[in-house]
């Protein structure tokens, strides 16, 4: 029996050893899987960690963005508003500019109305004003002729009020016209040379 036992003892040896063998084995690659698995857990971390720090970044893009977004809309809505407000006051100056043509028309139409009327009052007047000279000028013609002056002294024409000589002084007296009665002058018949020059003094008057 004690071979028999020894053989026992040796094969539960050898199963002993291969378990331990086994166990060991076992043991190293579960320390290899332990060690794979935190390497890979912390390569993963890391990959979060800037995975995180990417997601940040990003978010500070996406707020700039719509920061932006959010004032170039506002920029936008502004001269949207800007346009409007000048196309309104574009058409009110376009209706400005179409009343001021009108109205210029109106005015200068007026203005050569007034010119004309001024042409014609300006050509009435230095028409009236030849005809004063025209008439001053003949009356004092007139009143300085010969023939007038004998006729006013001898009582034969009318003296008008015009007349500057148509009052004297005589003896301190205004003695006014001298326009002498008909009735008191001695009528004597005209000679040819008185004659001659009442009608040089007619000529000379016209």
């Amino acid at each position: 029996m004690a071979p028999a036992n020894t053989e026992s003892l040796d094969a539960l040896h050898r199963a002993h050893q291969a378990l331990a063998q086994q166990a060991a084995e076992d043991s190293r690659r579960a320390r290899e899987i332990l060690g794979e698995l935190e390497a890979e857990n912390l390569r993963k971390t890391e990959w979060g960690r800037q995975l995180e720090a990417e997601i940040e970044r990003l978010k500070g893009i996406i707020e700039e963005l719509q920061a932006e977004f959010a004032e170039r809309t506002e920029w936008a809505l502004r001269l949207d508003a800007e346009r409007s407000e000048l196309a309104a006051n574009l058409q009110r100056l376009h209706a400005e500019a179409d009343q001021l043509r009108a109205d210029l028309k109106v005015w200068v139409c007026q203005a050569r109305a007034t010119e004309a009327e001024l042409a014609e009052r300006t050509a009435w007047a230095q028409a009236l004003d030849r005809q004063v000279r025209q008439g001053t000028a003949d009356r004092t013609a007139i009143f300085g002729s010969l023939a007038y002056r004998i006729g006013k002294r001898l009582g034969l024409a009318p003296v008008p009020a015009s007349d500057p000589q148509n009052r004297k002084v005589y003896g301190g007296k205004d003695t006014g016209s001298l326009r002498v009665p008909i009735a008191t002058c001695t009528r004597q018949p005209r000679s040819s040379h008185l004659e001659a020059m009442h009608s040089r003094s007619r000529t000379s008057g016209r």
